[in-house]
């Protein structure tokens, strides 16, 4: 779980300062080392939130409520640059992991996605990857909230598959779940 989380921060620093290229490194790289860590049905999620991600930053772009700078921007439509979108793939590998005391908790999976996310892009704003809009904060605490609690109670509902009914990964040492599963 801790190298989990230190190739996430690693990989936000990544995308946010050097944008694409160093984010097809690094979180190609990450990537590859987190396919030995599977969960059952992972890959799933991992397209799901991804995909999620993106849309919902391509709204807050389309709606004013983030802008990038104009080298950021892919061609002249108004869709997230590649660095964000695998910025949404490294998150995305972390909420079964070292994120996973938080995504199994509806309420704190709220709280943590209204606090944390607006932090995050503030953080990046800073930085120079974007700007904000004032009213940007509260819709990206409303979106993250939203999305961090409907993982949440999907993975709660996974969560014998997951881990078994005692919470600890259930797979034996090779890979296969205690009930008979494949991590896939």
């Amino acid at each position: 779980m801790i190298i989990n989380a230190l190739a996430f921060q690693v990989c936000w620093l990544a995308c946010v300062i050097g944008g694409t290229p160093f984010a097809l490194v690094s979180v190609s790289a990450f990537f590859i080392w987190h396919k030995g860590h599977l969960k059952p049905r992972e890959m799933w999620l991992l397209a799901a939130v991804t995909l999620f991600g993106c849309l919902w930053d391509t709204l807050l772009l389309q709606l004013g409520f983030i802008s990038l700078p104009p080298a950021a921007r892919l061609y002249t439509a108004q869709i997230i640059p590649v660095w964000l979108l695998l910025l949404w793939l490294a998150f995305a590998m972390t909420l079964w992991h070292s994120l996973r005391w938080c995504s199994t908790r509806p309420w704190l999976a709220a709280v943590c996605g209204a606090i944390a996310a607006p932090l995050s892009y503030l953080a990046g704003e800073r930085l120079g990857a974007l700007q904000l809009s004032a009213q940007a904060p509260f819709w990206i605490a409303a979106g993250w909230t939203v999305m961090m609690t409907t993982v949440a109670l999907i993975t709660r509902r996974q969560g014998t598959v997951l881990y078994g009914s005692n919470g600890k990964d259930s797979r034996d040492s090779t890979g296969i779940a205690a009930h008979g599963e494949w991590n896939e």
